[in-house]
């Protein structure tokens, strides 16, 4: 089976959402990165979140 292809275009559906673009988001807890380790030996799993 193959999978059709999908185009993303982004289209704000509200006012609201139409105003916000273009908006600089701050610089204060904005964007989160999630790192995720896992042992393959015992699959114990460490997580740590990172601000960037």
């Amino acid at each position: 089976m193959k999978i059709p292809e999908i185009k993303l275009v982004p289209k704000p559906e509200t006012e609201e959402a139409q105003s916000a673009v273009g908006y600089k988001w701050n610089d204060v807890a904005d964007c989160m990165v999630i790192h995720q380790f896992v042992c393959f030996g015992c699959f114990e799993v460490i997580c740590q979140l990172n601000q960037i």
